[in-house]
């Protein structure tokens, strides 16, 4: 029984760094590549760069409170079940 809750626990820890590790290369690729990301978007589909960054900024606080509800809090929870 407690070999599966560790193996649970660990699953869901491993699952939040991947998903923390791609939150800071979209947090990087936002900083970095801004105008040419936004001037894409523009072309592509016609939605003007402020828009765009308000989607993007949306995106990134819902992947991260996502991130954290899904994963660390439960993963959280069932550590402190094993001790």
């Amino acid at each position: 029984m407690v070999e599966n809750i560790t193996f649970i626990r660990n699953t869901l820890y491993k699952c939040f760094f991947i998903g923390f590790a791609f939150l800071l290369l979209g947090i990087l690729s936002f900083v970095l590549g801004q105008d040419f990301i936004f001037h894409m978007w523009n072309k592509l589909y016609g939605i003007s760069p402020e828009i765009a960054k308000i989607i993007t900024i949306s995106f990134l606080g819902l992947f991260k409170s996502l991130l954290v509800i899904f994963f660390l809090i439960p993963a959280l929870a069932l550590h402190w079940k094993c001790k």
